[in-house]
C-alpha cells in the first residue's frame, strides 16, 4: 500500500502498514486511521480514491484543516451534572475539536442522570456555528425528562424474604430516585448470596413518575452439613492409624432475614480439638451494616488452651467488595508444667492479646459453591496489644528475656483465580499467606498460625506446623462431569518459618494428590488422596493421607 497526499499536512498520525494479508484487513485499518484523524480535529479527513493494480493499492488521502473549539458553553446543562462529569468551558477554549470526547461526555451525562432519577434524560449540542478559522461555537442542550422514583420491589420466584430486609439487602428503598447503577449493584449483591439463585437480571417497569423493579430469584439449598474423616499415620504411636474428624454445620437465611449461624468442630490430633462458632446478623437496626460474632476454642492435648473472641462490622462496597472493622480478644493458657520442657525459652505462654483491625474482601466468583471463573481476594491486618502473664509453674528466670507488654501485628492475604479452559476443564490458582510480627522472645507456639491438612496444606497432618510466616501456592485442575461433580489433581507448594525450630527456618515443602467430588442422593461425596514431602517427612505412599466426607445441603 502506498500513499498519495495532495495536500501537505503533518497530522502526527502514522500511516497504516504497507502490507496486509487480505483486503478486509486493509479496509479496517483505513477506517481506524480516519477515525484517529477525526479525533485529532481533522473532521474533513477522507479517502478520495483507491487505485488497485495487481494487489497494490494507491490511496489518495485528503486531510483538510484542523478544527478547534472557539467556545463550548454549559447551556442548559445543570451545574451539578457538569461538575459530576468533569465538564468546564475553560478546558475546551482553543482546544482541538475531538468528536470522540463529545460522545464520551454525552454518555457520562446520560449515565449520571439515570442514576439520579432521570432515566430518560438526553443531551446534545445546540447553536452550532463555525467561523472562518474552523473554530466551533456551541452550547449544551440538556433535556432531563420526567423524574422517576422507586415505587416497589417485587420478587418473582421461590425465594422468600422479609420485604424490609430485602430493601436493606439490595440498598434500594421505596420512594427514592431511580438509579440504574444501584439496580446493577443489587444484582451483584444477590449473586454472592449462597441461599439465592439469580435467574435473570432485574427488570424495571416504568409508569408515570414511578418504577417497579422485579427480581427473578429462586431459593437455593444453602444449609450445609459437612463431615470429613481423615486417616493419617500417627507418629506418636509408631505410625499407627490416627483418625481425625471435621464436622461443619451452616444455617443460612434464618427467619427469612439473611442471618447465618455456623458451627465447626475438628478432632485433629490425640486429645486435640477445635471448635468454632460464628453468627452473622446482616443490615442490623435497619442500616447497611452487617454485624458478626466469632468464638474459637483450640485445645492442644495437655499443652495449651487458646480462646479467640471477635466482633466484626461489615459494609458492602459497590456489590462485589466488602470492608470489615473488627475487635477481638485472644487468650492463651498453659495447661500443664510439662508444656515447656526447655525453661530457657518458653514454647507456650499465658497471654491476653486485644486486637483491632481492618479487612477487605473482593468477590467476583461466578458461583458461590462451585466457581468456574472469576477471582476472590480476602485480606486483613490487625494490631494487638499483648500482655504476657508469668505462670507459677515456672521460675522468674524463665521470663528473663520476655517482654511482658508488647504490640503484635498480623497480616493475612488469600487470593483465588478460576480460569475456565473449556466447558468442563477448570484451573484454580490460589495464594494463601500470612505473618505475625513481634519480638521472638515474646512469641509463643500458641501465638502462631497452624497449617497442614485438608483445608490448608494437603499431604500433611492436620494443623501439623506451627509457623510465624507462611506462603502456600496451590495449582488445582478440575474436570467437571456435571455442575457439582468433578475429578481433581493438585499440588500445594509452601514456604514456612518457625522461630522455635531451626528445621523450619525458611523451609520449602510441598504436597500433591488427587481426588473426586460427585453428587449422590444423600449429598456431595468427596474423596482426597495426598502425599507430601518436607525435611522431616519423605514422599512415601506409606505416609499418605486419605480424607473422605459428605456434604449435605438442605
Amino acid at each position: 500500500m502506498t500513499w498519495s497526499v495532495p495536500q501537505s499536512s503533518k497530522t502526527g498520525v502514522p500511516f497504516p502498514d504497507a502490507s496486509y494479508k487480505d483486503s478486509l484487513s486493509a479496509v479496517k485499518s483505513l477506517r481506524n486511521f480516519l477515525l484517529e484523524l477525526n479525533k485529532r480535529g481533522y473532521l474533513e479527513a477522507s479517502i478520495d480514491s483507491i487505485l488497485v493494480n495487481k494487489g497494490n493499492w494507491v490511496v489518495v488521502l485528503y486531510t483538510g484543516d484542523v478544527y478547534r473549539y472557539a467556545t463550548l458553553k454549559r447551556g442548559s446543562l445543570p451545574l451539578s451534572l457538569a461538575n459530576k462529569v468533569g465538564f468546564s468551558s475553560k478546558q475546551f477554549k482553543g482546544a482541538v475539536l475531538n468528536v470522540k470526547q463529545i460522545y464520551e461526555l454525552e454518555e457520562k451525562v446520560v449515565k449520571a442522570a439515570e442514576n439520579n432519577g432521570y432515566p430518560f434524560a438526553s443531551i446534545g449540542l445546540d447553536s452550532i456555528a463555525f467561523d472562518d478559522e474552523k473554530r466551533l461555537t456551541a452550547c449544551w442542550r440538556y433535556e432531563p425528562g420526567p423524574m422517576i422514583t422507586i415505587d416497589s420491589l417485587t420478587i418473582v420466584g421461590t425465594y422468600e424474604v422479609k420485604y424490609k430486609f430485602f430493601q436493606r439487602l439490595v440498598r434500594i428503598k421505596k420512594g427514592e430516585p431511580f438509579s440504574q447503577l444501584k439496580i446493577d449493584q443489587s444484582q451483584r449483591i444477590l449473586a454472592q448470596l449462597p441461599y439465592v439463585k439469580v435467574m435473570s437480571p432485574p427488570i424495571s417497569l416504568m409508569t408515570e413518575g414511578s418504577a417497579r423493579v422485579s427480581y427473578y430469584l429462586e431459593k437455593r439449598k444453602a444449609n450445609l452439613l459437612d463431615g470429613y474423616v481423615g486417616f493419617l499415620p500417627n507418629a506418636a504411636k509408631n505410625n499407627k492409624l490416627l483418625v481425625t474428624g471435621d464436622v461443619k454445620l451452616e444455617l443460612k437465611n434464618l427467619f427469612r432475614s439473611g442471618k447465618t449461624l455456623s458451627l465447626n468442630w475438628q478432632s485433629f490430633n490425640q486429645q486435640s480439638q477445635y471448635l468454632r462458632l460464628y453468627y452473622e446478623h446482616p443490615r442490623i437496626l435497619g442500616s447497611g451494616v452487617d454485624v458478626a460474632g466469632l468464638l474459637e476454642i483450640t485445645r492442644q492435648d495437655s499443652s495449651f488452651l487458646n480462646i479467640n473472641r471477635e466482633l466484626k462490622l461489615s459494609q458492602q462496597l459497590g456489590g462485589a467488595g466488602q470492608l470489615d472493622i473488627f475487635v477481638g480478644l485472644k487468650t492463651g493458657r498453659i495447661l500443664s508444667q510439662r508444656s515447656n520442657i526447655d525453661t530457657t525459652q518458653l514454647a507456650y505462654g499465658d497471654f491476653n492479646n486485644y486486637t483491632y483491625g481492618l479487612g477487605y474482601t473482593l468477590n467476583k466468583l461466578d458461583n458461590v459453591f462451585y466457581p468456574k471463573r472469576g477471582f476472590l481476594l480476602a485480606s486483613r491486618v490487625y494490631l494487638g496489644n499483648k500482655t504476657i502473664y508469668k505462670n507459677p509453674f515456672y521460675d522468674e528466670q524463665s521470663y528473663k528475656n520476655v517482654r511482658i507488654n508488647t504490640y503484635q501485628f498480623n497480616v493475612e492475604i488469600l487470593s483465588e483465580k478460576y480460569v475456565r479452559l473449556t466447558t468442563k476443564n477448570i484451573l484454580m490458582v490460589r495464594l494463601n499467606m500470612a505473618q505475625v510480627f513481634n519480638d521472638a522472645n515474646s512469641l509463643f507456639l500458641n501465638d502462631l498460625y497452624r497449617v497442614g491438612g485438608l483445608r490448608t496444606l494437603r499431604g500433611f497432618n492436620e494443623k501439623e506446623f506451627y509457623v510465624s510466616r507462611f506462603g502456600i501456592g496451590t495449582l488445582e485442575y478440575r474436570f467437571h462431569t456435571d455442575e457439582e461433580s468433578y475429578l481433581l489433581l493438585f499440588t500445594d507448594q509452601a514456604v514456612i518459618t518457625n522461630p522455635y525450630d531451626p528445621t523450619w527456618d525458611l523451609e520449602y515443602i510441598y504436597g500433591l494428590g488427587a481426588g473426586i467430588s460427585f453428587t449422590t442422593v444423600a449429598g456431595v461425596f468427596n474423596f482426597v488422596y495426598s502425599v507430601g514431602q518436607s525435611s522431616t517427612q519423605k514422599l512415601s505412599l506409606t505416609l499418605s493421607k486419605i480424607h473422605f466426607g459428605l456434604v449435605s445441603k438442605f
